[in-house]
């Protein structure tokens, strides 16, 4: 085993791969390591620091699996080897295995949160309220309920991974009136991989496995922003939307479907659907244009319109009707 080095220089890791952080950037730094650290349980080491905006703490969690449940401060970093060298799993049946409540400066890295399925005795990988937090190369997997329940949080999410791809009920990002930007991430799921419920989202770059879902609306209203992304189904009721550059497929009954009365846009998508009966569906306020749009579904509609709508320089192969118009769209 490499030998483990904390505090004074850089550390030095069973397995290698976690390089220290530099210390102008983190003067106040612990070392948890199953062996040689400043502590081998994770929440010990949040509980023996007190994190301020002037003073934030840098806890570096060395390969290994540790488990524990956490509830975290403020002002505060965990950085693990990678997620898949440090795991934390919950110790005990528990309703949500990390918990943040009012905190701010809040960032996890290179660590994965697992609940083994099909007895997974957490229901909730990470529980957010009223808080900042972002996540970067963290993966999380298992886990009876959401992935992550965010309400009234700002959540940032960077090349990581969220995966539960077992139980069907299970979501990924259950937001409420909350904002959260997710790039360059992976969100497999088996029930709606992110609800932005009252709450402005922006996606890009990511591999979504399910469905996309918006709901209600916010003064100012909560608005979506899914851009150039692969996805399987996106439902927008209630919130402005720009859907832009997505491939989105499915054949699995996936659907692009627009409801309420916020405007939104549907440009330059590329949208594949074979078991979908219609492939755009518009029930509310929507501009569509410069979509790519093939539904091999039998008598199934390209874009199928019964709300207000103006429809341009989309190509559309449908089994049936490339456009079905119930409600005088600009075509």
């Amino acid at each position: 085993v490499d030998e483990v080095e904390s505090k004074a220089g850089g550390f030095r890791f069973p397995g290698g791969s976690l390089q220290a952080t530099a210390a102008e950037s983190f003067p106040n730094r612990l070392l948890v390591a199953p062996s040689g650290g400043d502590f081998t349980s994770i929440q010990a080491a949040i509980d023996s620091v007190t994190p301020t905006a002037a003073s934030p703490w840098l806890i570096e969690i060395a390969a290994g699996t540790y488990l524990e449940q956490l509830t975290l401060k403020s002002y505060l970093h965990l950085k693990g080897a990678g997620p898949d060298s440090t795991v934390i799993r919950p110790s005990a049946v528990v309703a949500d295995h990390v918990t943040a409540k009012y905190l701010t400066g809040v960032e996890l890295s290179s660590l994965a949160l697992e609940s083994p399925q099909p007895s997974s005795p957490a229901e909730r990988a990470l529980a957010l309220t009223g808080s900042v937090i972002e996540l970067e190369d963290v993966r999380l997997s298992g886990y009876s309920d959401e992935l992550i329940d965010a309400s009234e949080s700002t959540l940032t999410i960077h090349r990581s991974q969220l995966l539960d791809p077992i139980l069907a009920l299970n979501r990924g990002v259950d937001l409420s009136y909350s904002t959260a930007t997710i790039t360059g991430s992976t969100v497999n799921t088996r029930n709606c991989a992110i609800d932005a419920d009252r709450s402005d989202l922006t996606l890009t770059r990511s591999v979504v496995s399910f469905e996309v879902c918006g709901t209600g609306v916010m003064t100012p209203p909560a608005s979506l922003l899914v851009s150039h992304n692969r996805l399987a189904s996106i439902s927008v009721s209630g919130p402005r939307a720009r859907i832009l550059g997505n491939r989105i497929q499915s054949d699995a009954g996936g659907r692009v479907s627009i409801a309420g009365s916020q405007p939104c846009e549907v440009v330059g998508n590329d949208i594949d659907f074979s078991n979908s009966a219609n492939g755009i569906t518009i029930q509310g306020t929507a501009s569509v244009v410069g979509n790519d749009v093939r539904n091999a579904y039998p008598g199934g509609a390209g874009i199928f319109n019964a709300g207000t709508a103006q429809i341009l320089g989309n190509r559309i192969d449908a089994g049936g009707t490339a456009i079905a118009d119930t409600q005088a769209a600009v075509i």
